[in-house]
């Protein structure tokens, strides 16, 4: 590590104006990953949860969780660390290395439970050292893919980023085996893993990349049953490999009688905040908040995040 990238790592730990900026120069996404292959693995707390994270300075996620000290999302981990209380149940579709699994668990506490669900073994084994490492048991590791059926499906996963590891093909040019690894693992329906603990879900997470439609399915019944805040991303790219379009995926949702937001953040002086906007149905990529219209999530989001409670309905993204 050059002097330069040491001496810029606490400006961007702060997040201080402009850290963004002088990260990309001196630091990089992950078309600089080659150039900290031999960067030995650093060991850090991160500052939302406390929780010890190694990381490998090699993956570009990694190495901004180490330079800014917490998972680059920030929206979704101000969602999960506002809403969630000790005692809670959270379930994460898609969990990675386990980055927004550590930030609920570190709010559920030991009388809620995490529901991690991660189909890639590397991935798997990544959240299972963390749990270990941090002596955490309240976290349910099911090492498993979710669909609409019982399967073996083929994972594709992208040499330089797990987390767009797809159940959906590829363009057969991109697919080739040094850019993607092929497995072959187990998928299920959701709501016959989840059945076996009858407690309800506050809130379901899901990143899928484009096999959200198919999740949400297996899902449904724990879905109309608990009526849990649900977050997913929203990204045509994914979906169109499965023949489907960002409204089909709104159509699913306000079939289970959810209210559709983009959430992300808004800047008030030097801090982020929490904020939602109405989805644009001419929109081909964002994250999505889907809140049912009543019940005990909807009660606590609205005690949690009351100024964005009190924003009025938004007009059916497949409608308006």
């Amino acid at each position: 590590m050059r002097l330069i990238q040491r001496l810029i790592r606490p400006y961007v730990w702060h997040e201080l104006p402009g850290w963004g900026r002088l990260y990309g120069a001196f630091v990089g996404d992950f078309r600089r990953d080659v150039e900290w292959r031999d960067e030995p693995r650093r060991t850090i707390r991160g500052k939302l949860h406390g929780y010890q994270l190694d990381l490998d300075l090699s993956r570009w996620s990694e190495r901004m969780t180490y330079y800014l000290g917490r998972f680059y999302d920030l929206e979704l981990q101000l969602l999960v660390l506002g809403l969630l209380r000790p005692g809670d149940r959270f379930i994460d579709i898609g969990a990675n290395i386990g980055m927004i699994t550590l930030a609920a668990a570190s709010k559920v506490g030991e009388t809620g439970v995490v529901d991690a669900f991660e189909p890639n073994p590397r991935c798997a084994a990544r959240i299972r050292s963390f749990l270990e490492h941090n002596h955490i048991g309240h976290v349910r590791l099911h090492e498993m893919g979710v669909g609409d059926v019982d399967a073996e499906l083929s994972l594709s996963v992208p040499r330089h980023n797990s987390g767009e590891g797809s159940f959906l093909p590829f363009d057969s040019t991109e697919n080739t085996p040094d850019r993607y690894e092929q497995m072959t693992v187990p998928v299920h329906v959701a709501d016959s893993v989840l059945e076996a603990d009858p407690r309800p879900p506050m809130m379901i997470k899901m990143d899928v990349e484009g096999f959200e439609c198919f999740a949400l399915k297996g899902l449904a019944r724990t879905i109309q049953r608990h009526l849990p805040i649900v977050a997913t991303e929203v990204e045509s790219a994914h979906l169109v490999r499965a023949g489907q379009t960002p409204a089909d995926l709104c159509r699913v949702m306000e079939d289970f009688g959810y209210e559709g937001w983009v959430f992300g953040l808004r800047r008030i002086g030097l801090r982020q905040e929490l904020d939602l906007q109405p989805i644009d149905p001419a929109a081909s990529s964002y994250n999505a908040l889907w809140l049912p219209t009543d019940g005990l999530a909807r009660r606590r989001f609205e005690e949690s995040f009351p100024n964005l409670a009190r924003r009025p309905s938004p007009v059916a993204a497949t409608t308006a």
